[in-house]
């Protein structure tokens, strides 16, 4: 008898080492995971609901039966979002319908697509007409995944409802695609609240390209903006400062949104502007006639001083070869050309390293001077540049 208590204690604890043991090991594989989770997730807030959504497939139906209460849609669990994944295999418009509502009264469905980044480009639903079916249809990038979520809403905020209905996405019968914009011409495009939609740009010559959008429908509380320049196989194109470089004869798309609207829809002009741009080497001075991007490559490490000598208003701002900004400035050039609107910022370029500097502003004459810098960072004058440079004449090269 004591031995096989004994035996029981024994196993007992034995049993309690083993869940130690197990829990040590699922704690070590979390503070090992945990760097990679919290990377990912501050890379996409968005990572878990993609993870959990569901593909949506051309021309199949989804009949989806829901039971709503608080707390009832979970991220995790078996009661999830009605969230899906639809990827179009080439570009176009395309239509989603959500039909076979079913609903109480007061309830009704709200439909979401959305791109990557869960910024829409349609959002509709049936709240006028509770219980009725609805659709719009959308121009979506081929290859690109589109996020579909329906939700149900009641109006009396009601605190359980249910219902069903049928969700579907066609290739539209009657395609009309996306208006282009050219260097001259800009295109109008129809923009709906909290979406976008797209023009689309072919330019003739590779170089640096700037969007801009404008509401032009009347609606004076609207707004519009630039969200995004995507190849045609859904890769994003990086921005600075709004302005991009392209590829000649490549087709792009440039997505438009809109916001605070007083109308169901505005329409948006969408202008393109070529920014010139020229690439050196060589420290010197430089004249420039319009907003210009400089692609400057230091041939030593160095700091440099790089300021404007102009009769208008110039700033500035220096970006990696990746896009991203290391300085800026719009009003301290005073003491180097005598005009307190001028530009001047001081910048620690590494050997053979490409250098963007985008100078832009209202001018009718400028010249960008890019010279030796030997102050010690806490301001910028003549004592502490090198004078006595040259006028260059620079053949103006696209920077790839």
């Amino acid at each position: 008898m004591k031995k096989e208590e004994t035996n029981q204690k024994t196993n007992k604890k034995n049993k309690k080492i083993w869940v130690r043991i197990l829990l040590l090991i699922v704690l070590a594989a979390v503070l090992m995971f945990a760097p990679y989770v919290y990377d990912a997730v501050r890379n996409d807030p968005n990572i878990v609901l993609k993870k959990i959504s569901t593909v949506l497939t051309e021309d199949s139906t989804v009949d989806v039966t829901y039971t709503y209460k608080p707390g009832k849609y979970k991220i995790i669990g078996k009661d999830r979002l009605p969230l899906y994944a639809f990827t179009p295999e080439e570009s176009g418009d395309y239509t989603f319908s959500v039909s076979n509502v079913v609903s109480e009264d007061d309830v009704f469905l709200s439909l979401q697509a959305s791109d990557s980044h869960f910024n829409n480009y349609l959002s509709i639903d049936n709240m006028e007409d509770s219980g009725g079916d609805f659709s719009d249809t959308v121009f979506l990038n081929g290859g690109s995944v589109c996020y579909v979520l329906v939700e149900p809403y009641s109006e009396d905020e009601r605190d359980k409802y249910s219902g069903s209905f049928s969700l579907s996405v066609s290739r539209a019968p009657e395609e009309t695609g996306p208006p282009a914009v050219t260097e001259t011409e800009p295109a109008v495009i129809k923009a709906n609240e909290d979406s976008q939609t797209a023009a689309l740009f072919v330019p003739a010559e590779s170089g640096f390209f700037r969007f801009e959008s404008r509401v032009v429908s009347g609606d004076k509380a609207a707004s519009s903006a630039i969200s995004s320049v995507k190849t045609t196989d859904n890769s994003e194109i990086k921005r600075s400062e709004g302005i991009c470089y392209l590829e000649g004869g490549k087709e792009y798309y440039v997505w438009v949104s809109a916001q605070d609207m007083i109308k169901s829809s505005v329409d948006v002009e969408v202008s393109c502007k070529r920014i010139e741009s020229f690439n050196t080497d060589q420290t010197g001075e430089y004249s420039i006639h319009g907003d210009t991007v400089i692609g400057f490559t230091s041939q030593e490490a160095q700091n440099l001083a790089v300021y404007s000598v102009s009769d208008g208003n110039v700033r500035c701002c220096v970006y990696d070869s990746k896009g991203f900004p290391l300085n800026s400035d719009d009003d301290s050039g005073g003491d180097l050309s005598g005009n307190d609107k001028d530009f001047a910022l001081v910048i620690q370029a590494q050997k053979k390293m490409l250098y963007l500097i985008y100078a832009e502003g209202q001018f009718d004459e400028c010249r960008i001077v890019i010279t030796e810098y030997d102050g010690d960072g806490s301001s910028i004058g003549k004592d502490s540049i090198k004078t006595g440079t040259e006028d260059e004449d620079t053949e103006n090269i696209v920077t790839e």
